[in-house]
C-alpha cells in the first residue's frame, strides 16, 4: 500500500493505522510525505488498542 501511495499524484491524504510499528515503517516507505498533523483516537476504551490519525502532505 504505502508504494501505491507514494506513487500517487494526491497532495494530501489522511491515513490511519492501529500499530504504530506498521505506521513508521509505511512513513519510511513514503519519503514524499510528510506527517503534518496527528491524532491518537481511544476507539476502544479500557483496553490497549487505539488508532492513530495522520495528515500526510507534500
Amino acid at each position: 500500500m504505502a508504494s501505491r501511495l507514494e506513487q500517487s499524484s494526491a497532495r494530501s491524504l489522511i491515513y490511519s493505522s492501529c500499530n504504530a510499528v506498521t505506521l513508521a515503517r509505511d512513513l519510511a516507505a513514503m519519503p514524499s510525505w510528510t506527517p503534518s498533523q496527528a491524532r491518537v483516537l481511544d476507539m476502544f476504551p479500557h483496553t490497549a488498542h487505539y488508532e492513530v490519525a495522520v495528515l500526510l502532505i507534500r
